[in-house]
């Protein structure tokens, strides 16, 4: 048998005892190579504002002029809206998308029926959107309304105008019997704070808040008993049916969201349009006391939990608002703490969530400096990459992430002379710095000194942050000279070296460094890197370099996606399962589907901003033998006999003359009744290609038995 040997691309395959070229879509096994499975997405898209909750969501995008306007609310019922007027989309103004809903202020607003979603009753609601007023003062103006022409209580529900007076935006409630209101301060028109700005009208309970961009306007305003059900149309761009209160200017993400305050404080105003899905720049998942789990993920400007019921995604952004710009160049990353879920990133504040009572991120307390990486040493966070000291680690109080005082329980800092910008640390009983072109190890001494820090290498660093991978007691990492393995406690030892590195560093995009992200398999002694080549999309990887570091072997999977990380999939627990049902025999699935304690799998956030496992069927794998000749003489090759258990294979003989010429291969051949792919070359140098179709069934390729002849030396 000539068995499918090592994948080691730098090396020909020349008569390779223990090289092969092509090892595609496989991971390494003892007897050979096993299958990759393919991608499969469990959760929504990473996306926020329009969810269960939503009732109206009117984006106002489409072409200049159309008198389309789409409600894509996700939580209630399709509603038809009806331009009345010359209502329309305009690209002329915008917040979002392009284009806006314009309104001339004389006959224009858009109107859908009465619903039984717009039943507001005793539930908190916020009813929000972006507006740009082109009015001048002295006349009433309206955004938004469902009331009578007289606006009795009786008969109306909610509205909100501006004044034709002051200038300044109201709010306005019935409980049937009263109205009550929330009088603005600001004042808009066409001249006075003119542009775009947003409005946030919330009830929450027996309080009634107005804000504006964010700022609250005047005093909370109370509110008794339930908000009357009034049975007039819902208008945009006018008070229900009150004439002569048409607004004038243009309005932009109108929502109306019902059993939910989405802000009770004042709050960073949305950055992007509601249910736009942005890229994942980071995921992360904490274990809670109970074994249930806790699952995060990270976009440019916010922060969000997964719903582990729906497998929606919630806004837990601080304050719901939006944050500093993610730099392209970097990812948020995580840490757990106890009960405090930590996230970083350069331009925010490190936030904290306490997983057994919060339902949003804060400003981590301390203060501690913003950073780009975070990890866990003994029973420190440890912070690194800066902002202000890209030279400096600083670490927190012993046992105490909210405790960021230097000489405070333990909480310090150290500054490097040299070694270039630290750009991480492994955490870990000890920990491992990297810096551009040193390493060194911090070990906990307890003291005035708190860690000793010793340098490990002067020549060797890390190359891109994100390939730093922590698995069992080993640390893997890209250096500028390959990848590269150690223990905690020894020294790096290259993997890559006249294997794979060369390869690597002729392939990817190095303009795309954020790309390369390691991840731990923790179902197999497995890395992963996940890198872009240079033929990749913009802003997603393409391939994967595994690396058992159990057999020393690597291998190479083609797949697309934003970010890679280890996952434990949420779900329900055996405490929890009062909340579904109080019968065992009632509940509507196994109790071998319930996890305790979920296994971590190895898992992936898509090109379509979904998380997922690699749970579907296997990729079509490719494997390459060695090249053999017969010292010189000519071979005919009647084909070759695989060693696999996958029935569904064929197989291709490739053959060149000499080692300066390229291989052409054979037409594919299935394996037939005996077992045989057959084929017809002559050739000097020969190897095998082994290709099992996507979706087939197989556990493992070990190598191939070639049927040849010996010809002469021509």
């Amino acid at each position: 048998m000539l068995p499918f040997q090592d994948w080691r691309p730098d090396l020909t395959p020349f008569k390779g005892a223990g090289t092969s070229t092509i090892i595609q879509n496989v991971v390494p096994r003892g007897d050979g190579y096993g299958p990759f499975q393919d991608f499969v997405t469990f959760t929504d898209q990473l996306a926020s504002g329009n969810d269960s909750f939503t009732k109206i969501l009117l984006q106002m995008d489409g072409t200049n002029g159309s008198t389309t306007f789409t409600d894509s609310n996700a939580g209630g019922s399709a509603h038809t809206w009806t331009p009345v007027g010359s209502a329309q989309i305009s690209t002329a103004q915008s917040k979002f998308g392009g284009a806006s809903g314009l309104f001339n202020g004389t006959t224009d607003y858009i109107s859908t029926p009465d619903s039984v979603d717009f039943t507001l009753g005793g539930s908190n609601f916020t009813i929000d959107c972006w507006f740009n007023c082109n009015a001048p003062l002295g006349t009433f103006r309206s955004i938004f309304g469902q009331c009578e022409a007289a606006q009795t209580a009786a008969l109306s529900t909610i509205y909100i105008l501006r004044d034709n007076a002051a200038g300044v935006l109201n709010l306005f409630v019935s409980n049937g019997t009263s109205i009550f209101a929330v009088i603005g301060t600001t004042v808009f028109s066409n001249t006075i704070n003119p542009g775009w700005h947003h409005l946030a009208a919330v009830v929450a309970g027996n309080t009634m808040k107005l804000f504006i961009d964010g700022i609250q306007e005047g005093p909370t305003a109370a509110f008794t008993g339930t908000v009357n059900n009034g049975a007039t149309p819902m208008t945009v761009g006018r008070m229900g049916d009150a004439p002569g209160t048409l607004w004038s200017g243009w309005i932009d993400a109108f929502r109306m969201s019902v059993g939910i305050a989405r802000w009770t404080a004042n709050f960073t105003p949305p950055g992007t349009a509601y249910g736009i899905s942005q890229a994942c720049r980071g995921f992360f998942y904490a274990r809670k006391t109970d074994g249930s789990i806790a699952v995060f993920a990270g976009t440019a400007t916010k922060l969000y939990q997964l719903n582990n019921t729906n497998f929606t995604w919630t806004d837990v952004s601080k304050g719901l608002g939006s944050y500093g710009t993610l730099p392209n160049t970097d990812h948020w990353q995580f840490a757990q703490f106890g009960n405090f879920v930590i996230a970083v990133q350069a331009n925010v504040v490190p936030q904290v969530f306490n997983i057994s009572s919060s339902s949003q991120f804060a400003d981590l307390a301390g203060p501690p400096p913003q950073a780009r990486y975070i990890a866990v040493v003994g029973r420190f966070v440890v912070l690194s990459g800066l902002l202000s000291t890209p030279f400096r680690i600083q670490w927190s109080g012993l046992n105490d992430p909210t405790n960021w005082t230097s000489g405070v329980n333990s909480s310090d800092f150290q500054d490097f002379p040299d070694g270039g910008i630290v750009r991480g640390v492994a955490g870990g009983e000890y920990g491992v710095i990297f810096q551009e072109t040193a390493m060194r190890r911090m070990i906990f001494v307890a003291g005035d000194l708190v860690f000793q820090i010793e340098r490990i290498t002067e020549d060797k660093g890390l190359m891109a942050p994100y390939s730093l991978i922590r698995a069992a007691n080993k640390i893997f990492f890209l250096a500028p000279q390959g990848f590269h393995a150690m223990d905690s406690t020894g020294v790096p030892v290259p993997i890559g070296k006249e294997r794979f590195d060369r390869t690597f560093f002729g392939d990817f995009d190095s303009g795309s460094l954020q790309l390369i992200i390691g991840a731990a398999d923790p179902a197999a002694p497995r890395v992963y890197w996940a890198y872009k080549s240079q033929a990749g999309s913009t802003g997603l990887f393409d391939k994967l370099l595994c690396y058992d570091y159990a057999l020393d072997r690597a291998s190479v999977v083609s797949m697309s996606g934003e970010y890679i990380a280890s996952l434990a999939r949420p779900g329900q627990t055996l405490e929890s399962l009062d909340t579904i049902s109080s019968s065992i025999d009632a509940l509507p699935f196994s109790l071998d589907d319930v996890a305790i304690a979920s296994l971590a799998k190895l898992s992936m956030v898509g090109p379509t901003h979904m998380l997922g496992f690699f749970a579907g069927p296997n990729l079509e794998a490719t494997i390459d033998s060695s090249e053999q000749t017969l010292d010189g003489t000519r071979a005919r090759v009647k084909g070759f006999r695989p060693i696999t258990d996958a029935a569904n294979c064929v197989g291709s003989v490739g053959a060149r003359e000499n080692v300066q010429s390229a291989v052409t291969y054979s037409t594919e051949q299935a394996v037939n009744s005996k077992g045989l792919c057959p084929a017809n070359v002559s050739t000097r140098l020969a190897r095998g290609r082994l290709r099992i179709p996507s979706g087939s069934v197989w556990t493992f390729a070990s190598g191939i038995e070639p049927t040849f002849t010996q010809e002469g030396r021509r």
